[in-house]
């Protein structure tokens, strides 16, 4: 089943992200059809809402994405600056 989903996407061009893999041996399955993003607890475990702000506020990868962005609109209207 997972061959036939993979090559679907594939065939429409889309990405695909493998969600819930737990061991190695999974992911280099998913490798071996063609899957280059995963995740799940082999990947790296569930943050807590404190744990994803402080990673977000520190990895400079996410810091380069939002570099000169303009500032967020929250839920009220109200513009804001990313948090990152």
């Amino acid at each position: 089943a997972v061959r036939g989903i993979v090559a679907t996407a594939q065939a429409q061009g889309a990405s695909i992200l493998a969600e819930g893999v737990r061991k190695q041996a999974d992911l280099q399955r998913l490798r071996a059809l063609g899957v280059s993003q995963a995740c799940g607890e082999f990947v790296g475990r569930a943050l807590s809402p404190l744990e994803l702000g402080a990673w977000l506020q520190n990895d400079a990868h996410i810091k380069a994405l939002f570099a000169g962005l303009p500032p967020l609109a929250d839920d009220r209207g109200q513009r804001r600056s990313p948090q990152v």
